[in-house]
């Protein structure tokens, strides 16, 4: 399922949600049109495998928050994400863990998020 959302006050899409990823992926050029100061920056060097069978160095990981849903009815939280660079369809790729913690329900029959 393909979806928007807030990252950092600045509508994002397309997101992924990734049903089966256990880890939230944001990429480079995303990171750098949201023009966050990025004080939450965390260096790390490990390789994640993926987006097309090829190894993909994550550089660092950035803490940013998060808002579900709109002004009226919405859930904010924190989220640790792994900075990519690498092609992809999706500017942000957020694990199943987050939608646990809004207690968000994915109907994909209905295409909806609840």
């Amino acid at each position: 399922m393909v979806f928007e959302l807030k990252v950092t006050n600045v509508l994002v899409h397309p997101i992924l949600i990734g049903i089966e990823s256990l880890a939230d992926f944001i990429t480079c050029d995303c990171l750098k049109k949201l023009k966050y100061p990025g004080r939450d920056i965390t260096p790390l060097v490990y390789a994640i495998l993926g987006f097309g069978g090829q190894k993909v160095t994550s550089a660092w990981m950035i803490h940013l928050p998060l808002q579900f849903g709109d002004k009226t009815k919405s859930r904010n939280l924190e989220v640790d994400f792994l900075v990519v660079d690498a092609p992809t369809a999706y500017n942000v790729i957020l694990g199943r863990s987050n939608f646990y913690r809004v207690k968000a329900v994915i109907a994909s029959y209905l295409l909806q998020l609840q």
